[in-house]
């Protein structure tokens, strides 16, 4: 970052900016170019961090997609085995009744 007299002309340069010189311009711009520079610098790490904790999110919410849609497909095939078990079962009850009744008539 700026040092104290750094700063404090950058201060100056800018409160007076409609009014500067074509180099006291150029000095200001140089000044926000290296207080841009010492920024990204110190920002890098946690901008990394960020990317990386944002990549590792992304990679987490595709793994979890893929949960949800073995576990809507074990739904489904849960589902269907259900409906055919309780076909099978109404079948049988039908059946038994048939047998049952047929037998009560002899």
């Amino acid at each position: 970052m700026l040092d104290d007299k750094k700063r404090q002309r950058f201060e100056f340069l800018r409160r007076l900016e409609k009014e500067l010189t074509q180099m006291e311009q150029a000095e200001l711009s140089a000044l926000v170019h290296e207080i841009e520079c010492a920024e990204a610098e110190y920002l890098n790490p946690a901008s990394t961090r960020l990317h990386e904790q944002s990549e590792a999110i992304k990679r987490q919410n595709r793994e979890l997609e893929k949960l949800a849609e073995r576990k809507k497909a074990l739904l489904r095939r849960l589902q269907s085995a259900l409906a055919e078990a309780q076909a099978e079962q109404r079948a049988i009850a039908m059946e038994l009744a048939t047998v049952l009744h047929s037998e009560s008539k002899e």
